[in-house]
């Protein structure tokens, strides 16, 4: 109820960075491949997504976000012009570690699923801050969020 969701629609890891990096290690990247990531991506999870691009041969591409943003409009047109037909994931925070801005997720996994992009989104800050209905949220089954255990 907490985060308006089944539970057999929820799994429990040791942290957020823990659920990006189960997510990432099993996604199958080839040379060329991009995944995207926004300037207010957080480190640890930036870093795991460098760890699976290197390999891969794949790279990682940044949109670029307004800030402080003037609305939700400009950071979907961030993600938007980020994208390209090479974009096989996008990785967002529901709400930025260093600014505290809460991301308009729902649209911005609207555009990647529409340009044929899976998403992934580390939940971590969102639960206890926002009030969450993570099928509203979501595009499945494009769409996760990451929640830690015992936050």
């Amino acid at each position: 109820a907490f985060l308006g969701a089944a539970a057999e629609d929820l799994a429990f890891v040791d942290n957020a960075t823990t659920g990006v990096n189960a997510v990432l290690r099993s996604f199958a990247l080839e040379p060329g491949d991009e995944v995207l990531v926004t300037d207010h991506t957080y480190p640890a999870v930036r870093n795991a997504v460098r760890f699976v691009c290197d390999p891969a041969g794949a790279r990682i591409v940044e949109a670029k976000l307004p800030f402080p943003p003037e609305g939700p409009d400009g950071i979907v047109a961030a993600v938007k012009n980020a994208l390209t037909e090479r974009t096989r994931l996008a990785v967002f925070d529901l709400v930025s570690s260093g600014s505290a801005i809460v991301m308009p997720v729902k649209e911005m996994a609207r555009a990647c699923r529409d340009a044929g992009a899976r998403v992934l989104v580390d939940g971590a800050h969102g639960p206890g801050m926002l009030d969450l209905d993570l099928p509203a949220l979501a595009a499945p089954p494009t769409f996760r969020v990451a929640r830690p255990v015992g936050s």
